[in-house]
């Protein structure tokens, strides 16, 4: 804490609630800035991410569009084989980058990083729909190329 801009002889010739109203009004002072001080430190943090990620969206967008001149452009702007693969590396790169910049700043807030996201399994149809089991066999089980008897490979259902 500061030094008290008051004098202490001066403070000490004060009555003793006052003197104690003073310290508790210097404590509060200093409180506030303290808080003042950590937002602004906040308020720095939070514009630095935000610099980074306008950086890194920057940064993807312009992947992008290489990516789409090379894929759709004119046949003198597309790139070559191995160059399309140097394109795809960066994109890959850039999102990983990306993804572990927000898995880091959740973990800082203390939130569990984000997963991936999961494909959904495929729910089952509802029971009010009939089930139709059909086989098809063939109508000769000789192979037309004359090698010899067909038999069953595998079996697929639509259910």
């Amino acid at each position: 804490m500061p030094p008290s801009p008051i004098d202490p002889a001066r403070l000490a010739a004060l009555p003793a609630d006052l003197r104690a109203l003073f310290r508790a009004q210097e404590a509060m002072i200093e409180a506030e800035r303290r808080r003042a001080d950590d937002e602004c430190s906040a308020r720095l943090h939070v514009e630095s991410e935000l610099a980074a990620s306008k950086e890194s969206v920057e940064r993807l967008e312009l992947l992008v569009k290489e990516y789409e001149r090379a894929r759709f452009g004119k046949r003198s702007e597309k790139f070559n084989p191995d160059q399309m693969q140097l394109v795809l590396e960066d994109i890959e790169i850039a999102i990983a980058e990306v993804q572990e910049r927000q898995d880091d700043r959740a973990r800082r807030a203390g939130t569990a990083p984000s997963s991936r996201r999961t494909r959904r399994a495929a729910r089952a149809f509802p029971a009010h729909l009939p089930r139709i089991e059909q086989v098809i066999e063939p109508e000769n089980l000789e192979c037309p190329c004359g090698c010899g008897r067909m038999v069953q490979i595998g079996e697929d259902q639509t259910w």
